[in-house]
């Protein structure tokens, strides 16, 4: 069944596309490209935090009964006091929620400054302690990716819902594979294609290439070092298992969207189309070792 009709995931929608063209209006703009750096965790743009004030106001106005965890920090400035308090108190205290929303106001910042156009929002509900529901929102496309637990995943253009499924590959050497552009390693090919993968298609955004995996695109997605946080999986998880794929750790067990300190995501982990997943992670962890 379509989630098309759902009121939580229409509202959703319309806050991810709204930041999104918060961000189209900066992008297309010579003046306003400015780029920072923010301590050890790369570029930051006028974009990243114009999106952010807008999400965290709708999340919070919306959904107040949720905390918020979000890659950008909040300035007082931007919003009322009621608005800064509260929010202050939902982010600084997130894991004390039941509910709680990872927000990636730009997922892709490297992508935007290329001009790539390889960028995306990334808005995901966890529940106690496993995402639930998911918007992946890529602007210059105009394209949603949804997953909600147990109601499928499914990819929007415009007013066409298609429902996702994974790729059906039948071998390992048909899966193929997904890869980062920014960081390729000769070691890492190495392990890849000692698994018979082939060469990968190389992208951007972590969010994306976890879209491409759940959209059958390609099988096999393979962190080995992560720098990614807890918002660049988060609501791509739930959007891949819903249309039939698995993502975890290499030892096999999930990705702790409530651990205990820190948000960052400290172990490499795989995503996969699910049907070969263990026999991968038997075979990776043997190739690593």
């Amino acid at each position: 069944m379509s989630l098309e009709y759902d009121q939580k995931v229409q509202r959703v929608m319309q806050i991810a596309k709204e930041a999104g063209k918060k961000i189209l209006e900066i992008y297309n703009s010579e003046q306003d490209r400015e780029v920072f750096i923010k301590g050890d965790d790369g570029p930051v743009t006028k974009a990243d935090h114009a999106s952010n004030v807008y999400i965290c106001k709708e999340l919070h106005k919306h959904f107040p009964s949720y905390g918020i965890l979000t890659e950008e920090i909040l300035n007082e400035s931007e919003f009322s006091v009621e608005e800064f308090q509260a929010l202050q108190e939902k982010t600084k205290n997130w894991r004390d929620y039941e509910d709680f929303w990872m927000v990636d106001p730009l997922d892709g910042t490297k992508d935007f400054i290329s001009g790539s156009g390889e960028f995306g929002i990334h808005l995901g509900h966890v529940h106690k302690d496993t995402p639930v529901f998911g918007v992946n929102y890529f602007p210059v496309d105009d394209i949603f990716y949804i997953g909600m637990k147990d109601k499928g995943a499914w990819k929007v253009k415009g007013s066409l819902w298609e429902q996702l499924h994974v790729s059906q590959a039948t071998s390992i050497q048909d899966l193929g594979l997904l890869a980062s552009k920014y960081r390729p390693n000769e070691k890492e090919d190495a392990v890849t294609k000692a698994l018979g993968l082939g060469e990968p298609l190389r992208l951007g955004p972590t969010g994306l290439k976890i879209c491409l995996v759940a959209s059958g695109v390609k099988g096999v997605f393979i962190v080995f070092s992560p720098k990614q946080s807890l918002w660049d999986t988060c609501s791509s998880e739930i959007i891949l298992r819903e249309a039939g794929g698995e993502i975890g750790y290499f030892d096999g067990t999930n990705i702790d969207y409530r651990q205990s300190s820190g948000t960052k995501i400290a172990k490499p982990f795989i995503a996969s189309n699910g049907t070969f997943h263990i026999e991968i992670l038997v075979r990776l962890n043997k190739l690593v070792a």
